[in-house]
Parts: structure tokens; C-alpha cells; sequence
């Protein structure tokens, strides 16, 4: 188990100096975040006097396709030369390089949630209520998604079509965490959080759950069987 976690720490690390460097998708997420919430500023600001209450679709839809752009590409590094086949001997286990790839597009993909949180505040005038609350809904949100589209990333990066299959196979079994998501944030913007918001919180609670340590455990066969 401690040699394990010393190559977790490492791969991490690995990754995260990597994206220090060249951080294409790290400016490429943030520029795509900033654009959708000034996009929807500009097209709601002289439409509707309510716009505050398309602001917690409008977070989601930003997170949603944020981070959808540096999961989908986190094994990319790993195609040439045969660097993946080379990075599972050398973990020993699958489980720990897949892991790894999961946490740090969890670790990015919740840097821009804030930002996102951040821009619709300025833009939209949205109120923010439990703070807390809120960081625990958009860390529940993006885990989810970050450990399942690493998963299908991990299955697609030898695929020349993976930027359209990607969101087609991950967003289906995703909408129950993004719709709960929607439901809590709505609350934390707007009246404020009561045990309806609490419900819809424990449900995306229970779905990474169920995905997180799912996603752990079939990795190694979809990658031995992919070849």
C-alpha cells in the first residue's frame, strides 16, 4: 500500500509539473470558461430582469463543457512511443496510473469551477449563500465527472474520433449528477439551502459512490481488453 501511494505522489506530481510547463489545456479551459459566462452575460443582460435564475444552469453548462475539455485529453501525453504501455509496468498497477489521471483533472476541473463561480458573480450580480455548501456541491459535481470521463478518456485516446465520442458515451451517465447539481445550486444562489437541497446533495453524494471506486476497479480490464 505505501509503495503504492509513493507512485500515486509521483505520477501526480509528474503530471502536475507537466501542465506547469506547457499548460495548453490548463489556458484552453480557462478561456473557454471565461467566454461562456461573458457570452451569456451579454446575450441575457438586456432580455430578461430575472436573469440571476438562469445562473445556476449557466455554472453547470460552463463546468459541463470545461471539463470536458481536459479530461477528455489527460492520456494524451501517454500515445507516443509507447509511454502508457510503459507507465503500467512500471506502476505495477493500472488502478494507481488511472487514479492519478483522475485526481488531477478532478484537481483542475474544480480550479475552474471556482473561477466559474467567480465570473457569475461579477456578471450576473448572483448572490452566494453557503459558501460551504457550495464548495461541497461543485467538489461532489466535478469529482464525479472528472473519475468517469477519465475512465472513457483512458478507453478512447488511440480513437481518431474521440472528441465526438467522448461527450456522446460520458454526458448520458453524467445528467443525474449534473441535474442535482443544477437543483443544490439553485438553492445556493437564490433562497437558500433547505433539506430539499440537502436530498438532492446526498444523491450526487451516492453516485460518486457508486462511480468513483467503480470506475478504480474496471479500469485495468477495459484497458487489457482494449489491448
Amino acid at each position: 500500500m505505501s509503495r503504492h501511494l509513493s507512485i500515486l505522489r509521483t505520477l501526480i506530481a509528474k503530471d502536475l509539473r507537466i501542465e506547469f510547463r506547457s499548460p495548453g489545456v490548463s489556458y484552453t479551459m480557462l478561456l473557454f470558461a471565461t467566454l461562456v459566462v461573458v457570452v451569456f452575460s451579454y446575450a441575457f443582460f438586456m432580455i430578461d430582469d430575472k436573469v440571476r435564475s438562469y445562473t445556476p444552469g449557466l455554472v453547470w453548462v460552463a463546468l459541463l463543457f470545461t471539463c470536458t475539455l481536459g479530461t477528455s485529453r489527460v492520456f494524451d501525453r501517454e500515445q507516443h512511443k509507447g509511454c502508457l504501455t510503459g507507465l503500467l509496468l512500471a506502476t505495477e498497477s493500472p488502478r494507481v496510473l488511472f487514479l492519478s489521471k483522475a485526481i488531477v483533472a478532478t484537481l483542475f476541473g474544480f480550479l475552474m469551477s471556482l473561477l466559474v463561480v467567480v465570473l457569475v458573480i461579477l456578471f450576473f450580480g448572483a448572490e452566494l449563500r453557503d459558501p460551504h455548501w457550495l464548495l461541497a456541491t461543485l467538489g461532489l459535481g466535478v469529482t464525479g465527472f472528472c473519475f468517469i470521463g477519465a475512465l472513457f478518456a483512458g478507453l478512447m485516446a488511440q480513437l481518431s474520433l474521440r472528441e465526438v465520442l467522448f461527450p456522446l458515451i460520458t454526458f448520458p451517465l453524467v445528467i443525474p449528477l449534473v441535474i442535482a447539481g443544477v437543483k443544490t445550486t439553485t438553492q445556493l444562489i437564490g433562497p437558500g439551502f433547505d433539506a430539499d437541497g440537502v436530498a438532492w446533495l446526498k444523491l450526487m453524494f451516492a453516485f460518486d459512490l457508486v462511480f468513483v471506486p467503480g470506475t478504480v476497479w474496471v479500469f485495468p480490464y477495459l484497458v487489457k481488453d482494449r489491448g
